[in-house]
C-alpha cells in the first residue's frame, strides 16, 4: 500500500504571506513618506498596522515550526522565511522603541528655554491617539539634563550681518526658508524660520532662528521643533548642532565683495 506524504506544517503558508505583508507596509509606508507622497498622520496610522500583521506572522511561523519539530512536517524553509519577514518588519520600530530609552520624551529643542524663539510658519499640527511626551512643562528641565550644549551662539557682527550669515547658513543646509524679517537696523532683532527635513523618512521639522542684539555683537538662538507630536529620539538636538556648525563655518568666510 502506498503512503500517504507527510502532512505539510501547519500555517506555513499565512507565515510567509503575513510576513511579506509586514514587511511590504513597512517599506511601501517610508517610502511613499519619503517622496512625500502622503503626510505624516497617513505615515503613523500605517506603521501602527506593522506591528499587529508582523505579530500575526511570527504567531503562524511558531506553529509551523512546532509541527515540524514534532512530526517532522515538511515546510521548515518556508516558516523561516515568513518569520525573517515579520521580524525585519519589526525590527526599525523596535529600534525607535529602544531609542526613545535613550532620549528624553520631547519633540522640539531650544537654546533659549525661557523665550523660546516663535515658530511663525508652523501649520497645524496633528493629533495622535497616542501620548508619548513629557508635559510641556518638564521639558527645559528634560533639555538640560540631557542636552547641556544647546546654547546661544555670539557672532562678532551686527544683526543686519549675522542675518544674513544665518540666511546663507539656512540655503546651504538645504533647509527651506518659511518666514523671514529682517532686522531694520543694527540695534534691531531678525528671524528666520526654516522647514527642514528627518533623515531617514524626510518627516517636516520647524526650525526657528532668531538673531538679537548681544553687546558689540549679535546673539543666535535657535528652535528647532518636529511637525509630528512625538518624541524625536535627539532629532532637533542635532540639528541645532548641525545649525551651529554650519553657522561656524558659514561666519568664518571672508565677506563677499
Amino acid at each position: 500500500m502506498k503512503s500517504l506524504p507527510p502532512r505539510p506544517a501547519r500555517a506555513v503558508g499565512p507565515a510567509r504571506f503575513f510576513g511579506a505583508l509586514a514587511f511590504a507596509v513597512l517599506a511601501e509606508a517610508a517610502l511613499a513618506r519619503r517622496f512625500d507622497l502622503v503626510d505624516g498622520t497617513t505615515l503613523m496610522a500605517a506603521l501602527a498596522t506593522v506591528p499587529v500583521i508582523a505579530a500575526v506572522g511570527i504567531g503562524c511561523a511558531l506553529v509551523a515550526f512546532a509541527d515540524v519539530w514534532r512530526d517532522g512536517s515538511p515546510g521548515l524553509g518556508r516558516a523561516l522565511g515568513g518569520f525573517a519577514l515579520s521580524a525585519l518588519a519589526l525590527a526599525p520600530l523596535a529600534g525607535a522603541a529602544g531609542g526613545a530609552l535613550l532620549f528624553p520624551p520631547i519633540d522640539e529643542v531650544s537654546t533659549d528655554l525661557d523665550d523660546r524663539p516663535v515658530f511663525h510658519a508652523r501649520p497645524p499640527r496633528p493629533a495622535l491617539p497616542i501620548e508619548t511626551r513629557a508635559p510641556v512643562t518638564d521639558y527645559a528641565d528634560l533639555q538640560r539634563s540631557f542636552y547641556p550644549d544647546i546654547l546661544p551662539r555670539s557672532l562678532p557682527l551686527s544683526t543686519v550681518e549675522a542675518h544674513a550669515v544665518v540666511a546663507r547658513t539656512l540655503a546651504e543646509l538645504g533647509w527651506t526658508v518659511t518666514a523671514e524679517a529682517e532686522p531694520a537696523s543694527e540695534d534691531d532683532t531678525g528671524t528666520l524660520d526654516a522647514e527642514a527635513r528627518s533623515l531617514l523618512l524626510g518627516l517636516p521639522i520647524d526650525v526657528a532662528v532668531r538673531i538679537a542684539p548681544d553687546g558689540a555683537g549679535s546673539r543666535i538662538d535657535v528652535r528647532s521643533g518636529s511637525q509630528m507630536p512625538m518624541v524625536d529620539l535627539g532629532e532637533n538636538a542635532r540639528r541645532i548642532r548641525a545649525f551651529f556648525a554650519k553657522l561656524d563655518e558659514v561666519a568664518k568666510r571672508p565677506a563677499a565683495g
